[in-house]
C-alpha cells in the first residue's frame, strides 16, 4: 500500500504512558489517507510492547500498526533509523512513546500538506504539559525557505525536536539523513543536517501534541546527568564547527557562542577532561572567526571566557544579553558583502 504519512514510535520502558500514546493515534479523526504507525520496541524489558500490541489486536481503524524489534538495546537514535529503513509512506512523522496527539493532529498537517504539497518539512505547536504552556513561540512567517529557516534556527525560534513534523520520506532518504547512534540530544545533530535542505518549511500554530516531561527523563536532574550529557554535546558541537555553514556564518557563530556557553556552565560540574575539551572547541570557534577576518564576531566570542562569563550569574545581563546577542548580528552583518568578495577571490 502506498502511505501518506508513517507514524514512527520508538519503545522503550513507558509502560506506563503507551497505552495512552497509542489511543491518542487510533482517535485521529482524519481518515482520507492511507497512514501506518510503527512501532520499534527497543527491547523494552517490560510490558510496553504487550500493552500496545492488545489494543492493536482490539482495534478496527483505518491505521496499519506494525511492530519491529531491535536485536539488541540500541537508543532512541537507532531505533528510529530502524523505523525509518522500514517506513514507506510520503511523509515521515516522529513520535515520542510518551507523548501523546491531539484528535486533530493529522488532520491539521495534512491540509496544510495539501495546501503546500511543494513543502519539505510541515511543523506544528506541541503543548508543553510540565509548564502549561505552548513550546513553541515562533511569531514569524509561516512558510519559510531554507535562508529564512536557518535564521529561525540559529536564533533558537524554531526549536530542535524531531517529532510533531511530517517531512518528506524522499528528502530524508537523498540527503542520506540518519540518527547517530548512542548520541543523545541527537535532535541537534539531525537538525542541522536537516535544515539545511529543506527548501520550503511551513509552521503550523495550532498545538497538536502534548509534550510529556516524565519523571524518568534524564534532563530533570541537570547536576547528576551533566556528566554524562556532556560528552554528547561535545561530540555535536564538534560536528557543528567541521560543518560550519559559512553561508549564514555571522548567525551560525553566535548559535554556536551561546550553546557554547551553556555547555560552559554544565561543564563545572565535570571533570577536568571534559572541561578542557570544551575549552578547545571554545578556541577552535575564535580561531576560525580570526582566520576569516570576522572580528566583530571573535569579540562577541570572548563572553565564552572567564570573568565575562560570571556575569551570567546576574539577572540584568542575562535579561540583557539577547540585546547583546542582536546588535552583534546586525553589526557583523554590515561586514558580509566584504566577505563575501574576499571569500570569492580565495577560492
Amino acid at each position: 500500500m502506498n502511505y501518506l504519512v508513517s507514524i514512527i514510535i520508538p519503545v522503550y520502558k513507558v509502560e506506563a504512558y503507551i497505552e495512552r500514546c497509542v489511543a491518542s493515534i487510533m482517535r485521529q479523526t482524519f481518515h482520507e489517507a492511507p497512514i501506518e504507525c510503527i512501532l520499534v520496541d527497543d527491547c523494552s524489558p517490560d510490558n510496553s510492547i504487550a500493552i500496545a500490541q492488545d489494543m492493536i489486536n482490539s482495534y478496527h481503524g483505518n491505521i496499519d500498526f506494525k511492530i519491529l524489534r531491535n536485536d539488541k538495546n540500541s537508543g532512541v537514535a537507532a531505533t528510529r533509523n530502524n523505523g525509518l529503513n522500514h517506513a514507506t509512506g510520503k511523509y515521515i512523522f516522529f513520535l515520542d512513546s510518551d507523548d501523546d496527539l491531539k484528535e486533530n493532529c493529522m488532520q491539521v498537517l495534512l491540509e496544510a500538506a495539501a495546501e503546500h504539497p511543494d513543502a519539505d518539512m510541515i511543523m506544528a505547536n506541541n503543548f508543553y504539559k510540565k509548564q502549561n504552556k505552548p513550546y513553541i513561540n515562533y511569531t514569524g512567517p509561516a512558510v519559510m525557505n531554507t535562508d529564512q529557516l536557518l535564521k529561525a534556527f540559529y536564533w533558537e525560534k524554531i526549536p530542535i525536536v524531531v517529532w510533531n513534523s511530517l517531512i518528506k520520506r524522499e528528502l530524508i532518504v537523498k540527503n542520506n539523513l540518519s540518527f547517530r547512534p548512542g548520541l543523545m540530544h541527537e535532535d541537534n545533530l539531525w537538525a542541522m543536517k536537516l535544515y539545511p535542505c529543506v527548501k520550503k518549511f511551513v509552521y503550523v500554530p495550532q498545538i497538536t501534541l502534548i509534550y510529556e516531561d516524565t519523571p524518568a527523563s534524564f534532563m530533570n536532574d541537570v547536576a547528576l546527568q551533566a556528566p554524562k550529557i556532556l560528552p554528547h554535546e561535545i561530540v555535536i558541537m564538534e560536528e557543528f564547527l567541521n560543518s560550519f555553514n559559512e553561508s549564514h556564518a555571522v548567525g551560525y557563530t553566535i548559535y554556536i557562542t551561546s550553546f557554547l556557553i551553556r555547555m560552559l556552565d554544565v561543564s563545572k560540574l565535570c571533570n577536568e577532561d571534559l572541561r578542557n575539551k570544551v575549552k578547545k572547541l571554545r578556541g577552535k570557534l575564535i580561531k576560525h572567526s580570526l582566520k576569516h577576518g570576522r572580528l566583530v564576531l571573535a569579540c562577541f566570542e570572548l563572553w565564552t571566557y572567564d570573568p565575562l562569563n560570571k556575569l551570567f550569574k546576574y539577572r540584568f545581563f542575562r535579561h540583557h544579553f539577547e540585546k547583546v546577542k542582536k546588535a552583534t548580528y546586525a553589526i557583523a552583518s554590515l561586514f558580509n558583502p566584504i566577505h563575501a568578495i574576499f571569500n570569492k577571490t580565495h577560492q
